[in-house]
């Protein structure tokens, strides 16, 4: 499917998506987020943000110091977040993955909630994720099921996204890894899919003005 067809598809579902979202799916999307050292006054972007599930727990802990930014590229499911939920450091954004319109190391987290099999150049999304991402900034793939389960979902879900599959767990590995991240780790378990990643150097971000190391870095 092209990146057009899979705006349409988005488009269509976008005011029963919430529907489609089981209440467990939101409770294990916080607790892989709680796991996250995310302090106040981190920028936050949440690419395939969809409806906005993740943006009240994101925007609670970023603070009001801190942001979030939701990209879709889904124009109707940004109407839906933006219906659902307005901050003053929240800010909606149609764009593409393959083509985020940001500069270089603007972020310190960037989260991809349930979409990352739906990004059609999944190698160029990635490098694009490691650009905009501050050195020491971290990026999160999460799913609430396993990679299988996920893959299965997608394989009988229709023509629209029977190939919008999850690589195999090496490939993603190797992925991020060609791509300059280093500290790759990925879980795969019957309730949750999580790879964390984090981008070499030292963080840029500060507190109270102070430069902070990369141990010390908003996220973490």
């Amino acid at each position: 499917m092209t990146v057009t067809g899979t705006r349409d598809f988005f488009n269509q579902l976008a005011e029963e998506w919430d529907l489609r979202i089981r209440p467990e799916f939101v409770r294990r999307l916080h607790e892989i987020l709680q796991e996250l050292t995310l302090r106040e006054g981190a920028a936050v972007l949440d690419v395939g943000t969809g409806t906005g599930i993740a943006l009240p727990h994101l925007l609670g802990r970023v603070g009001v110091s801190g942001s979030v930014t939701a990209v879709d590229i889904s124009e109707r499911m940004l109407e839906v977040a933006r219906r659902k939920l307005t901050a003053p450091n929240l800010h909606y954004v149609m764009a593409d993955v393959a083509h985020l319109p940001f500069l270089d190391d603007s972020f310190d987290l960037v989260l991809c909630n349930s979409c990352f099999p739906h990004f059609q150049d999944q190698l160029r999304a990635v490098s694009e994720i490691h650009r905009v991402l501050k050195p020491g900034g971290m990026v999160v793939i999460c799913h609430p099921e396993s990679r299988d389960e996920v893959n299965a979902v997608h394989r009988s879900a229709g023509v629209a996204v029977r190939r919008h599959l999850l690589p195999d767990n090496e490939g993603m590995r190797a992925l991020f890894t060609s791509l300059g991240f280093q500290n790759v780790q990925l879980t795969d378990l019957p309730d949750r899919y999580v790879l964390k990643a984090v981008k070499p150097g030292n963080a840029k971000v500060s507190v109270e003005g102070q430069p902070i190391p990369h141990e010390r870095a908003l996220i973490s």
